[in-house]
């Protein structure tokens, strides 16, 4: 095997018609001839650490960045210095573009474990969504899924209690990074994070997530989390507090002991 041909198979392999992140992209609708076009714009693909950032705050900007795998999470320096986590974002996800209405970008884009990223210049992504109907319509779909996120947010800190938002967070993640079989969800960004994100204390959201492993909600493991009883989850996150699950639960298996003990009682005395 000659280092051409090698380099034929690398660069098929890393084309966008065979990119796994594909089908949660803004290209997943173009025809094989349109993604020709496209995989023009996002052949600078490069890879972070965890900890390596995609851009800073104040940036000039120039290009989105599209993450092909990975995590990343986005956030906002104050006047004082702090870092205010503002989202996290996953493989097909699109970034910079708050940078579009200012020119700068708004915030800053941290990896949250090893990552690989394509940049697109937003210039030649812009003439491209006014010539494929189906990239500036996933485009807009993408623009509401953030505007969208957004509003969640700005609902889960204003209205929820702890326990909602923590059940919420999770339900969010679920859904956007995928359950495995054995219903676990991987994190990749530490509590410290998520304490942050969602505006509580690392201790709150460490003793929360213990009472719902507590009573069967989810089993917190290293790095990943199981979800064993989903139903429960979505309640806690509707309003119903974790508190009131466990004792609706105790006294359900209450019953059942009770009820197992008439049924006893009654067989014994029609033995006798």
């Amino acid at each position: 095997m000659t280092i051409s041909t090698i380099n034929i198979r690398r660069e098929k392999n890393n084309s966008c018609l065979n990119c796994i992140t594909r089908k949660f992209c803004v290209s997943c609708e173009l025809s094989h001839l349109e993604l020709d076009e496209f995989e023009e714009l996002s052949r600078h693909r490069r890879t972070l650490h965890k900890g390596e950032r995609l851009f800073r705050q104040g940036d000039k900007f120039q290009s989105l960045s599209i993450i092909q795998s990975g995590s990343v999470k986005a956030y906002v320096i104050s006047d004082d210095g702090e870092q205010q986590i503002s989202g996290f974002h996953f493989p097909g996800e699109l970034l910079g573009l708050d940078g579009v209405e200012s020119g700068w970008q708004t915030y800053g884009a941290e990896a949250l474990e090893t990552s690989s990223i394509c940049d697109l210049s937003f210039r030649q992504f812009d003439q491209l969504t006014e010539r494929f109907d189906s990239l500036r319509q996933e485009f807009y779909k993408n623009l509401g899924k953030q505007l969208a996120g957004a509003k969640r947010r700005m609902l889960i800190l204003g209205r929820q209690h702890a326990e909602q938002r923590i059940a919420s967070f999770i339900l969010d993640i679920a859904a956007r990074t995928g359950r495995r079989d054995d219903g676990r969800v991987m994190f990749t960004m530490t509590r410290h994070d998520i304490a942050n994100y969602l505006g509580l204390a690392v201790e709150t959201v460490s003793r929360i997530l213990t009472r719902f492993d507590l009573i069967g909600v989810v089993k917190t493991q290293h790095r990943s989390l199981q979800i064993q009883q989903l139903d429960k989850l979505f309640a806690i996150a509707a309003g119903i507090t974790a508190q009131s699950i466990e004792k609706k639960t105790r006294d359900t298996a209450s019953g059942e002991l009770r009820g197992g003990l008439i049924r006893s009682r009654t067989i014994r005395s029609n033995v006798v």
